[in-house]
């Protein structure tokens, strides 16, 4: 079953509460009008939390991609005990680590680029 918000609540968390420095990224909903920059959801939108995209945290060397609902759930204080951990993987053993990962059951929230968002 899928978690939603308003389109009311969407604006005021966008507005009012967004990360300082962080952008939006892959929402499957237009959220601002790209002429005008003018909020165009609804108030009455019924959002899913999964298909509001990302929050892309600036980063050197790159930016780290972050779940829309992860980040949501965060500011709600209904983010799990979890912790999120970075680590710089050399490119030969990414497939390895993700594998492994797997079979721990951990769930990637974010990734070292800046040009993609992670998989799902």
């Amino acid at each position: 079953m899928s978690r939603t918000i308003t389109g009311a609540e969407f604006r005021d968390f966008y507005r009012n509460h967004w990360p300082k420095g962080c952008w939006h990224e892959d929402a499957e909903y237009e959220i601002e009008d790209e002429d005008t920059g003018d909020y165009v959801l609804p108030d009455d939108a019924v959002l899913d939390l999964k298909r509001l995209g990302y929050v892309v945290k600036p980063g050197e060397p790159t930016d780290t991609w972050l779940a829309f609902e992860d980040v949501w759930d965060e500011w709600k204080g209904k983010a799990s005990a979890d912790e999120i951990m970075t680590w710089r993987v050399p490119a030969g053993l990414r497939s390895q680590v993700v594998e492994f990962m797997d079979r721990l059951g951990l769930r990637q929230v974010g990734q070292d680029k800046g040009d993609q968002p992670p998989a799902p």
